[in-house]
């Protein structure tokens, strides 16, 4: 995509998270969740400056330990998402049930934060990294602090949940690594 597709623009954490809620609702938290679920005990400092909606999926994320905000007490529901933060979220819809290496990439310290669901998504062929023909596979970086942007948070929610394509919308294998 063009740099200035909307595709290619940064995500938005506000956005990751309502696809984190929908691919939640999808794996069996009770749709009247989102309706009347209670967002006052919300354990962020900025928790008052998040939208309804944002507030509910932070909520049910925090309490199901898919997400836990940042070292401060805040959650910051309004900046950019970077990759290992929506790898962080992604993967907690997936059970975690193989003992996996911690060293994935070249970027990614095995005592990171991020390493394990990084590295787990790696595993199960999800992510690959930033492909470069100048370097062999095993050299690809994963950029852990850059921003996700749409392409690529839609490629990782599509392998994740197995999203099928047909039709128009078909994809290529290639397209979607």
């Amino acid at each position: 995509f063009p740099s200035s597709s909307p595709m290619m623009k940064p995500l938005r954490s506000s956005t990751g998270i309502l696809f984190a809620v929908l691919g939640s609702l999808a794996l069996s938290i009770p749709v009247a969740l989102a309706v009347t679920y209670d967002t006052s005990p919300l354990p962020y400092s900025d928790a008052g400056e998040m939208d309804l909606a944002t507030s509910v999926a932070v909520s049910a994320l925090t309490e199901v330990g898919i997400i836990e905000g940042n070292p401060d007490g805040t959650f910051r529901s309004g900046a950019r998402l970077n990759r290992a933060e929506f790898m962080k979220i992604v993967m907690g819809f997936l059970p975690n049930d193989n003992a996996i290496s911690l060293r994935c990439f070249p970027d990614v310290a095995s005592n990171e934060w991020y390493a394990e669901p990084v590295c787990r998504a790696k595993w199960l062929g999800i992510v690959e990294g930033d492909a470069r023909s100048d370097l062999p596979k095993d050299q690809w970086r994963f950029a852990p602090t850059r921003s996700v942007n749409y392409a690529e948070a839609v490629k990782i929610l599509v392998e994740v949940f197995a999203v099928p394509f047909t039709g128009e919308y078909a994809l290529s294998p290639i397209a979607l690594h």
